[in-house]
């Protein structure tokens, strides 16, 4: 075979892989593009890289199709972050007022912190706008009938219930880095930081020094758990209805 008909033969397939390159990307594009698939896309870019990754054109980029397409499924950034919020929310259980407010509070809230443990980014976002899509809306106007049918209404069940919301975003916003810091280092990095706290001068730190094992040992469900039941016993007391 001459060297020029090899030359040939070779950009001939070079030209068709291109060609099938292109309509295998066509195609993809071309392909349905569910809600579903945006936000498990766009919690998953949360999850990986933060709120402030979170664009219209980085979606679109990562979902392989042009930004006017997304408009085609939320209006805008605000909608995109809406969606989300529902899309997390989803997986939650109802309340009702079957087994009393309390139980059935302290259960939302419970799998609320463990879902936000998954995405912990997204507590970010539901300290700024948890109320602000109908569907999350919805939900809070069934735990403020649970709350009413026990008599507890107007500002009283409003603050009861952001007492429970903030007690799961702060302690959700607290254990994260101390989860992260167990992932990335392992057992090696809770040893350091028990290290420097042992190090510490016990003239000046005795007590500090005797709850070392506890302080290094927080972020668990124990903690949070004791956390909201006190806060439950307290309202429980308050609003004894």
């Amino acid at each position: 075979m001459s060297r020029t008909k090899a030359k040939t033969r070779t950009k001939t397939r070079a030209r068709a892989g291109a060609r099938v390159k292109r309509v295998v990307r066509e195609e993809r594009v071309r392909a349905p593009l569910t809600l579903e698939q945006l936000c498990e896309t766009a919690l998953r870019l949360v999850d990986s890289e933060g709120l402030e990754a979170l664009t219209m054109r980085r979606l679109a980029s990562e979902l392989d199709v042009g930004v006017m397409t997304l408009y085609g499924y939320v209006s805008d950034k605000e909608n995109l972050l809406e969606g989300l919020a529902e899309y997390v929310l989803r997986g939650l259980p109802p309340v009702t007022d079957a087994a009393g407010w309390e139980a059935q509070l302290r259960a939302w809230f419970v799998a609320l912190r463990r879902t936000l443990r998954a995405h912990p980014s997204m507590a970010h976002l539901f300290a700024l706008q948890l109320l602000s899509s109908r569907p999350a809306l919805e939900r809070f106007e069934v735990q403020l009938d649970v709350l009413r049918r026990a008599g507890i209404t107007g500002e009283q069940a409003v603050r009861l219930w952001v007492a429970l919301l903030t007690h799961t975003l702060g302690f959700v916003l607290y254990e994260a880095p101390r989860l992260q810091e167990v992932a990335t280092l392992g057992e090696e990095g809770r040893n350091e930081r028990r290290a420097r706290l042992m190090a510490l001068p016990p003239e000046r730190f005795p007590l500090v020094l005797s709850v070392v094992p506890q302080l290094v040992s927080t972020a668990t469900d124990a903690q949070f758990e004791l956390g909201l039941d006190c806060l439950l016993d307290g309202l429980r007391a308050r609003f004894p209805g």
